[in-house]
C-alpha cells in the first residue's frame, strides 16, 4: 500500500511538471518540442508526437 501511493506521488509530481512546461498548445509546435530537426539545418523535418487511441473509446 505504501509502495503504491509513493508511486502516485511519483507520477503525479512528473505529470505535474509536464503540464507546466506546456502553457499553450502552441508550445507543441515550437522547435523541439513536438516537431524535431532531425538533421542539424534548424528547420523542422520529423514529428515527435504520438497519438495514443484506446482499445475502446468512449465520449467521457
Amino acid at each position: 500500500m505504501k509502495r503504491t501511493v509513493l508511486l502516485i506521488i511519483i507520477i503525479s509530481i512528473a505529470l505535474g511538471a509536464a503540464w507546466a512546461e506546456m502553457g499553450s498548445l502552441a508550445h507543441l509546435f515550437l522547435l523541439g518540442k513536438g516537431i524535431k530537426d532531425s538533421d542539424g539545418d534548424g528547420l523542422a523535418d520529423k514529428i515527435a508526437l504520438c497519438i495514443i487511441v484506446p482499445d475502446n473509446p468512449s465520449a467521457v
